[in-house]
């Protein structure tokens, strides 16, 4: 009687249905790391804006205590010149 050698075996080739499987699995695997990026995005986006318009904000405060303080100086110099 010949022995017979274990041979390693062979996963058969997927199917096509094992291929169309694997396939969305990877598809959905992808959507939902896109579906992460585009909340991150509109996160990052959101906060962008906020940031925007807190600057905008503190630079129009900024504008309208200069020109205050320009019409203080002017009211002033004004006052010195009628003194004089």
């Amino acid at each position: 009687m010949a022995q017979e050698n274990p041979t390693p075996s062979t996963p058969p080739p997927p199917s096509q249905n094992e291929r169309i499987v694997a396939a969305i699995q990877c598809l959905q695997d992808e959507l939902e790391s896109l579906r992460v990026v585009v909340k991150y995005m509109a996160f990052d986006l959101d906060c962008t804006r906020r940031e925007r318009d807190e600057a905008k904000r503190t630079a129009e405060n900024w504008h309208r205590k200069a020109g205050r303080m320009c019409q203080e100086v002017f009211r002033l110099r004004a006052k010195l010149k009628s003194k004089e």
